[in-house]
């Protein structure tokens, strides 16, 4: 499989079947590397401490591309109370909500500080909430 995928992207491919990772390297050296599980995952030592990770969530998917990084998380928890949470955590860590949207299934915010970026997007699933967080650095 990492053969078939070389060949259509031109980039260098490690698979680890094991760890669900599979790692993309460009000619220049660039990096791509992304990991999902629904039974949850590890998160990288590296794992920017910048992100506020709702207590007790399950990390079910990471990527990271340069200086960004994406990370699935699902809880059981209602969705307005880890709404709620995100608001409070971001603006106690000195973040400069951007966008704050509402819907009822769903919502996302946008935040900034100190030359980083910070989206978090919400939905509602059966038995509780996906949260996707992704940040860059500007």
């Amino acid at each position: 499989m990492e053969a078939a995928i070389e060949a259509q992207t031109g980039a260098d491919v490690d698979l680890d079947a094991e760890s669900g990772t599979v790692t993309l390297r460009g000619e220049e050296g660039e990096e791509m590397t992304f990991t999902a599980d629904e039974g949850g995952i590890e998160l990288p030592d590296d794992f920017p401490s910048a992100i506020p990770v709702y207590p007790d969530a399950r990390a079910v998917q990471y990527s990271s591309m340069g200086e960004g990084v994406q990370a699935g998380f699902q809880t059981a928890a209602a969705l307005n109370d880890v709404r709620d949470w995100y608001v409070e955590q971001l603006e106690d860590g000195g973040w400069e909500l951007q966008i704050n949207t509402t819907m009822p299934d769903g919502g996302m915010m946008t935040a900034e500080l100190e030359g980083e970026a910070l989206s978090v997007i919400l939905g509602a699933e059966e038995g509780g909430t996906m949260i996707i967080v992704t940040l860059s650095r500007q």
